[in-house]
């Protein structure tokens, strides 16, 4: 992954490759396809090209890419068409504005995160590095080099090497997580499910029961189980002895109602949203309005 400014030229990498790998071999897929259900593009890649990885639904992202980067199979999923595996031989490039464009836990061993602070030149300095890509000889220069460049005892099947630019991912990733539980702080009911909090990652389920402990009076309550689920619930905000008074099931339904409350309070907020954007008429005046009577 690549770190840069805006319009710093960072895409000429991208794009080399793409001409020493093969344009039919290289795909480029958006971020939207990656978090999606299907995954035609997968098909014949060697390398796949993200040109701008954004924050938005990152966590999603990066747990799409944590196969495709590491495993030796990938599963193929085509609209209308019965999944199926393929090799996987793809390697992956991925090119972002943003110092927090994925969620690395400290023990990524994944991604190579570099990073530039070249600043933007005009024009015609971009120019004659950009004819390096219809210059074969240039490229087979290039080539050449990758080929033959000493990397010591490098391997890249092994653990990515840490680099500065990765140690600020991480960090961003973890001081994100606690400005959003900052944020929030005066929203959390008397009890919550850590792991449903975390997002079922383990770094971040350490982060948010230190804070709960730390700045809202958090007691764990211990492991319940929830059908197939298993509950990792805690109590807060003086709750307390309450809460530890009472057995697990009746733990277990307290935390439902809660849930089902905050499900239908924020249902009944979007209804309001939507009666003032289609009229005052209630949901009678919206079916009508949208033929459904």
């Amino acid at each position: 992954m690549t770190m840069h400014t805006h319009g710093s030229g960072k895409s000429i990498i991208a794009r080399i490759f793409e001409q020493l790998i093969g344009v039919p071999n290289t795909q480029r897929p958006k971020n939207s396809s990656l978090k999606g259900d299907f995954n035609a593009w997968a098909v014949q890649c060697k390398l796949a090209i993200i040109e701008e990885l954004m924050q938005i639904g990152r966590k999603e992202v990066a747990n799409e890419l944590r196969n495709i980067i590491t495993e030796p199979f990938v599963e193929v999923n085509i609209k209308n068409v019965t999944a199926y595996l393929i090799e996987n031989y793809m390697a992956m490039i991925a090119i972002s504005n943003h110092v927090d464009a994925l969620p690395l836990e400290e023990s990524d061993r994944r991604w190579l995160v570099v990073r530039t602070d070249a600043a933007k030149q005009p024009f015609e300095f971009y120019n004659p590095i950009f004819s390096v890509l219809r210059n074969p000889d240039a490229l087979a220069a290039v080539a050449y080099e990758l080929q033959h460049r000493d990397i010591g005892s490098y391997d890249g099947r092994g653990e990515a090497p840490i680099t500065e630019a990765k140690v600020e991912m991480q960090g961003h990733a973890t001081s994100g997580l606690l400005t959003w539980l900052r944020d929030n702080a005066d929203t959390f009911p008397p009890i919550v499910n850590i792991k449903n909090e975390a997002g079922g990652e383990t770094k971040a389920e350490k982060i948010v029961q230190a804070f709960l402990r730390k700045s809202l009076k958090g007691v764990s309550l211990g492991n319940h189980a929830f059908g197939k689920q298993r509950l990792k619930l805690c109590a807060l905000n003086g709750n307390a002895a309450r809460l530890q008074a009472m057995t697990a099931e009746a733990r277990v339904r307290e935390y439902q109602a809660q849930r089902a409350a905050a499900t239908a309070e924020a249902a009944a907020e979007a209804g309001e949203e939507a009666a003032e954007d289609f009229g005052a008429g209630g949901d009678d005046d919206i079916d009508a309005r949208l033929g459904l009577t």
